[in-house]
């Protein structure tokens, strides 16, 4: 497979033989060539760096998603990687909903939409994806720049903490 990641190192920085195995892999196709110059040490530096980062969001099939399973593991092991927004009513929220998640009801979501952090990726979430795909869809139209998702999932909130989430696959 010619998209198979690649990774080349060898002494360090004076070592000729990782960059001349890179061009030749380049040369024969291959699309995901990397070069680790530091040699070893630097290959151990960039797994450690790789094994402690948050999980990727995977998105879901419609644009904006991110799947529940992406969204389940990012919550299992870096949940201070994201930011969550409850687009539902402040009476819905109050009944329950995910810990670490602020409010920002879906009327009047313009007005606080500047609170937004732009540090982080955002996930928007309701009780069935319909106004987090409402809130995601005017912070693409008003503030692009944001690196936003949301959940098109039906959620049960508990006044625990607890949810239980389902994927809406149509």
């Amino acid at each position: 497979d010619k998209a198979t990641p690649l990774y080349f190192y060898c002494g360090g920085y004076k070592c000729k033989l990782s960059p001349n195995s890179a061009a030749k892999a380049m040369k024969l196709g291959y699309t995901s060539v990397s070069l680790v110059p530091e040699g070893y040490p630097g290959w151990k530096k960039m797994v450690a760096a790789a094994a402690a980062a948050p999980p990727k969001i995977i998105a879901g099939k419609d644009e904006g998603t991110i799947t529940v399973e992406s969204f389940k593991k990012i919550m299992a092991s870096a949940p201070d990687s994201i930011a969550l927004v409850d687009v539902r009513d402040q009476e819905e929220f109050a009944e329950g909903t995910i810990p670490g998640a602020v409010n920002m009801p879906i009327d009047g979501f313009e007005k606080q939409m500047d609170r937004l952090p732009g540090n982080k990726n955002i996930v928007f979430l309701c009780g069935t994806g319909g106004r987090a795909g409402e809130a995601y869809d005017i912070i693409k139209m008003l503030k692009p720049g944001i690196k936003a998702h949301f959940l098109n999932a039906e959620i049960d909130f508990n006044k625990d903490g607890s949810y239980v989430m389902k994927e809406i696959t149509e």
